[in-house]
């Protein structure tokens, strides 16, 4: 799993795609979900200079804890999606909003990993780091 930013610095609370690139390095086809709703497909790990946890969005804390607005139950949704089919070499794009379940409001420079289980192996597949700078609102992006 391979990850990319289009741009790799953003005003505080702009939305951050980042580009997955699933290749297949088996030697069969096999199928990948992919979620348009409901929950992430993906485990992050976003950190800051210091190496903190970044806070997480409050719809995405609400939603993990269980509670919603005025401690009313939360609504999870289970989602929508469809299986890819990738050949053997193959690579399937996706992308994956980061700051839907991630606060990046605050100025700082992140780095931004993905992990994804492969349901054929159960094998944890690690991405690529990323560094994502998240600037003062005064330097002119």
């Amino acid at each position: 799993m391979s990850i990319s930013l289009k741009q790799t610095t953003v005003r505080p609370g702009s939305e951050v795609r980042i580009d997955i690139d699933l290749k297949n390095t088996s030697a069969r086809e096999i199928q990948i979900w992919l979620a348009r709703s409901g929950p992430p497909l993906y485990t992050f790990k976003v950190l800051d200079r210091t190496g903190k946890a970044a806070p997480l969005t409050p719809q995405w804390r609400a939603i993990l804890s269980g509670k919603g607005e005025h401690g009313q139950p939360a609504r999870i949704m289970t989602g929508s999606g469809w299986f890819a089919r990738v050949d053997p070499g193959g690579t399937l794009h996706d992308v994956f909003v980061v700051s839907s379940f991630v606060d990046l409001s605050q100025p700082d420079q992140y780095t931004i990993r993905l992990e994804r289980t492969d349901p054929y192996t159960e094998l944890l597949v690690e991405s690529n780091t990323l560094t994502l700078t998240v600037a003062k609102q005064d330097l002119g992006l």
